[in-house]
């Protein structure tokens, strides 16, 4: 895991001093597969290891979609309070609203279909080491939890982000994107719990002590990194294009 944040602080740090846009473009390049890679295999040690029997060659990249769609989620919530607090430039507006509500709806797509293949292929397939791992997650309280994803995790949001009128507008795509938020650590617990306490959900104070002790770590390297410039004040003629963006 060590290995894992390495290579991904140093990808972060790399896009964040790229003085041009063609060495973005070629740290993207470079650097997606060893993500997606990394990713994983992260997802494999951490999450897939809990049930050894079961296997899935889509879990990695169906848990990566579902970490971007929190993170483009939550830029989302925190557009109008940047606004307000003058933290990124007054021309910041309904255009680029838009085309983030239109990231937003097209990552849950991503995170929808990658979920939804993998669990028509175990079901197709019908092998009882590859079933073990729905079957979990189909009995007792699961099974309305599992209703309550599907629906709060995809049809509501979705059907909220297929309004222009709400995509257009900072507040309410941050409303929209504050639920995804919230439906994200469910999606974690549903995935997690059921191969420790199979049918029961028996929340236990170490559940909540995980989440505040990663979520206060990320929170807090947010906070330091956002005493920097939130513009990409390196590379003018990008910031100018950014800035006249228009959503076709």
């Amino acid at each position: 895991m060590a290995l894992y944040l390495v290579v991904w602080a140093a990808f972060a740090v790399a896009f964040a001093r790229a003085r041009s846009e063609s060495t973005r473009r070629a740290l993207g390049a470079a650097c997606a597969p060893a993500v997606v890679l990394t990713a994983t295999f992260a997802a494999i040690d951490l999450l897939m290891s809990l049930t050894p029997a079961w296997r899935s060659t889509v879990y990695g990249l169906a848990w990566l979609s579902g970490g971007f769609t929190g993170a483009v989620a939550l830029v989302a919530v925190l557009l109008p309070a940047a606004r307000r607090a003058g933290a990124i430039p007054p021309e910041v507006g309904a255009e680029h609203s838009h085309a983030l509500g239109t990231t937003l709806f097209a990552a849950l797509a991503m995170w929808a279909y990658l979920a939804l293949s993998q669990f028509f292929l175990v079901w197709i397939a019908d092998l009882p080491e590859e079933a073990t791992w729905y079957l979990a997650r189909s009995r007792g309280v699961w099974r309305p939890w599992a209703t309550a994803l599907l629906v709060g995790h995809l049809v509501l949001p979705m059907a909220a982000l297929l309004s222009r009128a709400v995509k257009r507008h900072p507040r309410r795509l941050a409303v929209v994107g504050a639920w995804v938020l919230l439906m994200r650590p469910l999606d974690a617990e549903w995935e997690v719990v059921p191969s420790l306490r199979e049918g029961r959900l028996s929340p236990a104070l170490v559940d909540l002590a995980a989440f505040v002790a990663v979520g206060g770590a990320a929170v807090a390297f947010a906070a330091w990194r956002g005493s920097r410039a939130t513009e990409p004040r390196t590379d003018p003629a990008v910031l100018r294009a950014s800035l006249n963006y228009e959503a076709p």
